[in-house]
């Protein structure tokens, strides 16, 4: 938004709240990369299209660059300091790429390196997002503006609001972004459902493009023009346009109309078809089985650091009362270091799963691990282990609140 309006008004504070906004996307995902690199490209292209001068064009350049890049490089200078490597996000095994390799291996990742595939994939995404009559209507809206105007610096601006669609494109084919929704994934899995929240980026373009077919001139709009342009014996079909415009209230056109109809149509159908996005936290990978884990620390917690691998065996602690910075875990820094090295120095629980990068740095098998810790829970069925330090006080005993027995099974309808 700010960026078009810097675009029609070409002032420095406009471009300086896009900048921030997009400083803001950088921060939240890796989609705001890509919009920080195109609206920088679109800063360029706008002023080379005015025939601003060099050196305007690289002011603003700078002012957008320098702020809206800002959080990127806070990113690297992150990984840095935490990780020592810059790109840790983009091959560590917590990066999006690790987490898509088996999917790539197993075959279930079908538009990797398949373009069309890709395509295909994120339009149904989108499509059952937003809504197809209402995808169609938005794409109308961009092709009418580029149509009516041609290449300028305000239709510059409207292709930019599609940047998370060729973004989605791009991740699908490379593998760093995996999505299975019904008709747009592997039939051979169980799971309809996942990372289907990826199409609800295009609500906003699709909302923005809308009202350029109710400007006067378009088609949805003009019912002089409708009745001009139209071959003469479809002449009375206008006529009783015009004679339907007439009941309209002051202001409203026929388009004004027909949008209404269209929108509201198509909200019905998605609320008959079903919310896919809220399907997915029903039915999808986001609904898990219940785990003891919590409960029991709910149960049983009496304070202390813990040492946990919450990424490998998704044990949610927050439910139990426990906030995240008494969780010492791989992004902990040299708090990390020093508890896989001397955990009975550090921290008072051990919460270890076959396989975790706990597990990979510290035997708890091992005498001297044992004559510091004593196993004190286990679940069953994730083989996760809750070790507690044996000098530490006496464990209590308290009711488990209800919240922490129904948080994983009260929404999940497929479990």
């Amino acid at each position: 938004f700010y960026f078009l309006a810097w675009v029609q008004e070409e002032t420095t504070i406009r471009l300086i709240q896009a900048a921030a906004c997009t400083f803001l996307a950088t921060l939240a995902r890796y989609d705001g990369w890509a919009l920080f690199l195109a609206l920088l490209a679109g800063v360029a292209v706008v002023g080379w299209l005015r025939r601003r001068r060099a050196g305007q064009i690289e002011t603003n350049l700078l002012i957008f660059g320098l702020l809206g890049g800002l959080g990127i490089a806070l990113w690297f200078l992150w990984n840095i300091t935490i990780f020592h490597d810059p790109l840790y996000f983009q091959h560590s095994q917590f990066s999006s790429q690790a987490q898509q390799l088996s999917s790539i291996q197993h075959g279930y990742d079908l538009p990797y390196h398949h373009l069309l595939t890709a395509i295909q994939f994120y339009a149904i995404l989108a499509a059952q997002n937003v809504g197809p009559l209402l995808c169609l209507a938005g794409f109308m809206g961009l092709g009418v503006l580029w149509l009516r105007r041609g290449v300028n610096p305000t239709a510059i601006a409207a292709l930019l609001l599609f940047v998370p669609f060729v973004f989605y494109i791009v991740s699908l084919f490379s593998g760093q972004a995996i999505v299975f929704a019904p008709v747009a994934g592997p039939l051979q899995l169980a799971l309809p459902y996942y990372n289907v929240r990826y199409g609800a980026q295009m609500v906003a373009p699709i909302a923005a493009l809308l009202p350029v077919l109710l400007v006067r001139g378009n088609v949805l709009h003009g019912e002089r023009q409708l009745s001009a342009a139209v071959p003469w014996f479809t002449r009375p079909i206008g006529a009783v346009l015009r004679w339907l415009g007439g009941w309209l209230p002051s202001g409203m056109t026929l388009g004004h109309l027909a949008m209404i109809v269209v929108i509201t149509a198509q909200t019905a159908l998605l609320v008959r078809g079903g919310i896919i996005t809220l399907q997915e936290g029903q039915f999808g990978i986001d609904c898990f089985h219940y785990s003891t884990v919590p409960a029991f620390m709910a149960r049983h917690d009496n304070g202390g650091l813990i040492l946990d691998d919450p990424f490998f065996n998704m044990q949610d602690l927050s439910v139990a009362g426990i906030p995240f910075r008494r969780i010492i875990n791989e992004g902990s820094g040299a708090l990390w270091e020093k508890a896989i090295e001397q955990p009975a120095a550090v921290v008072d629980w051990v919460i270890v799963m076959p396989g975790d990068l706990v597990a990979q740095h510290v035997n708890v098998g091992a005498p001297e691990f044992l004559n510091q810790f004593t196993l004190v829970g286990m679940d069953p069925t994730s083989g996760v282990k809750i070790f507690h330090r044996t000098a530490a006080p006496p464990l209590p005993t308290r009711p488990v609140p209800a919240t922490v027995l129904t948080n994983y099974n009260a929404t999940c309808g497929a479990h």
